[in-house]
């Protein structure tokens, strides 16, 4: 379906110049001096060409379904873009406006426009391209029922770039948003549908949000240095499909029923790269999520198929296969190239069946989606939003797997020299590969089996390299990890370290570390899931939310369990509440209606407003802490009279990051909670 609408926004676009026999061109100034003066006089069909200069106007339509150009129409050449401009005199009007039924037919190209609101279209479907938007205000704004082609325009320092309202539904295509950095929304669509394909939106606050949307295809942008990358909220499927989110504090937040993530890129996300904020379900194909904070969170009902995830994912994610935890090998990721290395396990490695996906016919480079990357005559598509391209004059590797000892399956053995493959009943396997890539890493894996590895193979183009064979050897230690404490004891501190290390001869996935069913306390695990190979070893921040509840009839000690979730089993430790911090008589029995609320905006910069509760008179104190618990600020906010109370926090010394902030009444510790500066 987007396949045939993109198709016939480009057929439109191929034969718009062919215009009726009766058609007239209105040169502007030339023929009028002002270009409404030549609307007013147009009929239906007609072009107004526009000479550079500054018209200082509020244009209309006025329902009339002519073309209005600069000499960019007739030339192609873009300066004209740049010095011919439309500029509204008032501020509360839009320089341009469609708000008269005005069709397909009605064309908007090739200007420079100001003012604070740009275009507005009402009930219009029009064609708006190749523009330059530089305003403060609304860039474009779709209201009641539009659904205007938005192609090819650069929309710069807007508080919105892109909007639409009401049952519009545009479709916004090939453009260029740059909105403003600190509080600037890329698209915005509300009680509405949309096609937002092509788009490179950066430096964001928001790049594309969603509220109550219906039928919305993300496919094909790029989105960079952004606060927020997708941030969709519908009650229908979503599909959001071979994007590239890049160095963005938050990569997808889903608050959807149902999500489709397809060939997407997620990478280098400082908090999350993908985020399910419902019991709705997230399926996740084709992807690759790479040197994020971290990949998923909020993982119940989530699958994952055909995908590249670092450090593999919780146990909680149903897997569905084809999935692989090595490096995407990226042609350069230090710069921003995320394509593909011929040797990547992402090449040819996606789902075969691609008839539901959604895809789009090429990759952002503009590379046919299907190809036969690693030269073994079958053109299948990769993993993440670029495509290795079809492979000259390729290369073999051929061995044979062996196993020693274990009743494991020689077939389930994992070969991974690109895209992971596996042996033949008698252990033979054979890879086709592009040599451009040598010399080449090869593994071979199976749980429960030590893994081999050949390094530094060198393979040239149209050879055949035989005899690459590989013994697994059974391998199952009574101990596979070894932790620093069979138990944790929280003192009055407000942070415990807790490290496992591992001191086995194999990889261990560690997926999560959690209390049992406590859910007052919290703990960081940004680090995982996680890979611990021999040897390594990871600490495990555990911070503590002031228990408010009664957990024993003593109530000197309060004990939980944390719970460390891993590839070979679980594992739990006792957590005590030591009677000498939080945890005590006097903080079990504070008054339950004495609250820590909240703060907003979270994330924030550089101010937001922490509100409370107190239910009598008191005195209270504000602390903010740093995630290795050492105090950046307090607030001594004296004796207050009871009430909902609200104070503003500035964070301008503050470094962009997580920070718990603790609530403190008649020297007792209430509460603590998290909030995040985002610079």
């Amino acid at each position: 379906m987007l396949r045939v609408i993109i198709s016939a926004i480009l057929c439109g676009l191929i034969c718009f110049s062919q215009a009726p026999l009766s058609a007239r061109t209105i040169t502007i100034p030339e023929t009028y001096p002002t270009i409404q003066t030549g609307i007013d006089v147009a009929v239906d069909g007609d072009t107004l060409l526009v000479s550079p200069g500054s018209y200082i106007e509020a244009v209309s339509f006025a329902g009339k379904n002519i073309t209005i150009g600069s000499l960019f129409l007739t030339t192609s050449d873009s300066s004209y873009i740049e010095s011919t401009i439309i500029y509204s005199p008032d501020s509360d009007l839009h320089s341009v406006n469609f708000i008269g039924g005005e069709t397909a037919e009605a064309r908007l190209i090739g200007f420079s426009i100001g003012s604070s609101l740009a275009i507005k279209c009402v009930r219009a479907s029009p064609m708006i391209m190749h523009n330059k938007i530089d305003t403060w205000f609304l860039g474009i704004s779709c209201d009641s029922v539009s659904s205007p082609c938005i192609k090819a325009n650069t929309i710069t320092h807007t508080s919105r770039a892109i909007t639409a309202h009401n049952g519009s539904s545009p479709q916004i295509i090939d453009n260029n948003i740059t909105p403003k950095a600190s509080s600037g929304t890329g698209i915005f669509i509300v009680n509405s549908s949309a096609i937002i394909s092509g788009n490179t939106i950066k430096n964001a606050y928001k790049a594309i949000e969603t509220w109550d949307a219906q039928h919305i295809n993300i496919t094909g942008n790029r989105i960079l240095n952004s606060t927020s990358g997708i941030n969709i909220k519908s009650d229908q499927p979503s599909y959001i499909v071979n994007n590239l989110i890049n160095n963005c504090m938050l990569g997808i937040s889903c608050y959807t029923p149902d999500v489709n993530l397809t060939n997407n890129t997620i990478v280098k996300s400082r908090s999350c790269g993908i985020r399910k904020v419902n019991s709705g379900s997230l399926t996740i194909t084709n992807c690759i999520l790479w040197d994020n904070e971290t990949n998923i969170s909020d993982r119940i009902n989530t699958t994952v198929a055909n995908s590249c995830i670092e450090n593999g994912f919780s146990a909680d994610i149903e897997d569905l296969g084809g999935n692989t935890f090595r490096s995407p090998r990226f042609t350069d990721a230090d710069s921003d190239d995320f394509t593909l290395m011929l040797s990547s396990p992402c090449v040819d490695g996606g789902l075969q069946d691609t008839t539901a996906l959604h895809l789009p016919d090429l990759d952002l480079t503009g590379t046919d989606r299907f190809q036969d990357g690693s030269g073994n005559g079958s053109a299948t598509i990769d993993m993440g939003c670029y495509e290795a391209k079809t492979v000259e004059n390729p290369a073999v590797i051929k061995g044979k797997i062996t196993l020693s000892g274990g009743t494991g399956s020689v077939e389930d053995v994992c070969v991974a020299i690109g895209a992971p493959i596996h042996p033949d009943s008698e252990g033979n396997y054979s890879q086709t590969i592009g040599a451009a890539d040598s010399p080449y890493t090869i593994q071979a894996s199976l749980s429960n089996y030590l893994t081999q590895t050949s390094t530094e193979l060198e393979v040239n183009p149209g050879s055949t390299i035989e005899y690459i064979d590989f013994e697994l050897s059974y391998y199952q230690p009574d101990s596979y990890l070894s932790f620093s404490s069979d138990s944790i004891l929280f003192p009055q501190g407000m942070m415990q370290n807790f490290t496992i290390k591992n001191i086995s001869l194999t990889e261990v996935m560690i997926y999560s570390a959690s209390f049992d069913h406590n859910q007052e306390y919290f703990m960081c695990d940004n680090t995982l899931p996680q890979i611990l190979s021999p040897e390594d070893t990871l600490q495990i921040c555990i911070y503590p939310i002031i228990p408010t509840k009664e957990k024993n009839s003593n109530k000197n000690m309060l004990v939980d369990n944390l719970q460390i979730s891993t590839s070979i089993g679980s594992f739990s430790f006792p957590t005590i509440w030591s009677p000498l911090g939080i945890g005590s008589d006097d903080t079990a029995n504070k008054p339950e209606s004495d609250k820590l609320l909240g703060n907003y905006p979270n994330p924030f910069n550089p101010t937001t407003t922490i509100s409370y509760v107190l239910t009598e008179s008191a005195d209270v104190k504000l602390s903010v802490f740093n995630l290795k618990g050492e105090q950046v600020d307090v607030l001594h906010l004296g004796n207050q009279e009871p009430g909902i109370k609200k104070i503003d926090f500035d964070g301008s010394n503050l470094t962009s990051g997580m920070y718990l902030y603790m609530l403190m009444v008649n020297g007792k510790q209430i509460a603590f909670k998290k909030m995040m500066m985002v610079k």
